[in-house]
């Protein structure tokens, strides 16, 4: 039986980096997701699913919490923002991967940045019809706030949300997926883009999660209409699967919305894993 997206709830996780061990608690430096349940126990008559997905500022906050240095040369350069895509398809995944660029120009107070990706975004929001995501009060919310860090998080998760709502309320999952999809892939990217992943316990484990939402993602883009755009993304994604299948994660499911992720990775793993990503990321920007 088709999975109904319009029931379902895309679940926005919170980080929390535990720095305790011992007791039946996660090691030092695993990173831990937390998840909300419906209180609905059934979607079209098929149990419950709880899916952890990536959240926009996610891999930017643990990157700084890090003490990783910011790096613009990674970011889809502003001048992108006159590119004429072919599709609602390339606008909505390309749209997924500028949410993540302005939250790493956020976090790393990058003021400038973060307001041109917002107009970037506030564009591409309105080739793709989206009354309720990114309008021109928001653009200048973020103006008038671009000094506070507290107020642009919170700017940020809420037009997140709010755009989550509207594709549900439309009948619009497809284009929610893509846009979900281009944050993983543009996420993924900028988190392998350090050297200091194999030193550290918490960006290796932040590398192994990553692996936990692509499998959440392909799956949840199964259930959607079978499209040519659906396929072509799927093709996408499960190329970068398979450099992941590579990689050793330990999940650990406690039951109550908690999972504690633990990642083995070497440097030549993380290679070319990041090769793959390379290319499907380019292919998503030029085209």
């Amino acid at each position: 039986m088709r999975f109904n997206l319009r029931s379902f709830v895309f679940f926005v996780i919170s980080v929390n980096i535990l720095c305790s061990c011992g007791d039946g608690k996660p090691e030092e430096g695993a990173v831990v997701s937390d998840s909300t349940s419906s209180k609905d126990p059934h979607i079209d008559s098929n149990d419950l699913r709880v899916f952890t997905l990536p959240a926009p500022l996610q891999v930017a906050t643990l990157l700084r919490i890090e003490g990783v240095d910011y790096n613009e040369r990674i970011l889809i350069p502003s001048k992108k923002a006159n590119a004429i895509y072919a599709s609602n398809y390339l606008r909505a995944l390309n749209l997924g991967m500028y949410t993540i660029d302005l939250g790493y120009a956020t976090v790393y107070d990058q003021h400038q940045m973060a307001l041109n990706y917002v107009k970037i975004m506030e564009s591409l929001v309105q080739d793709l019809g989206i009354s309720s995501g990114i309008s021109g009060q928001t653009v200048r919310r973020f103006e008038n706030n671009i000094r506070k860090p507290d107020s642009l998080y919170h700017i940020i998760l809420e037009s997140y949300s709010q755009a989550n709502e509207y594709f549900q309320t439309n009948k619009r999952e497809e284009l929610g997926m893509y846009i979900l999809s281009g944050s993983y892939i543009e996420g993924l990217y900028i988190a392998l883009n350090y050297n200091e992943i194999p030193a550290s316990k918490v960006l290796r484990n932040l590398i192994g999660q990553q692996k936990l939402f692509l499998e959440n993602i392909i799956e949840l883009l199964q259930y959607t209409e079978e499209k040519p755009e659906t396929v072509d993304l799927l093709v996408k994604l499960m190329s970068i699967k398979e450099e992941f299948n590579a990689i050793n994660v330990l999940y650990d499911d406690s039951g109550k919305g908690k999972i504690a992720v633990k990642c083995s990775v070497d440097r030549h793993q993380l290679t070319s894993l990041l090769k793959k990503v390379v290319e499907v990321r380019s292919k998503i920007i030029n085209s």
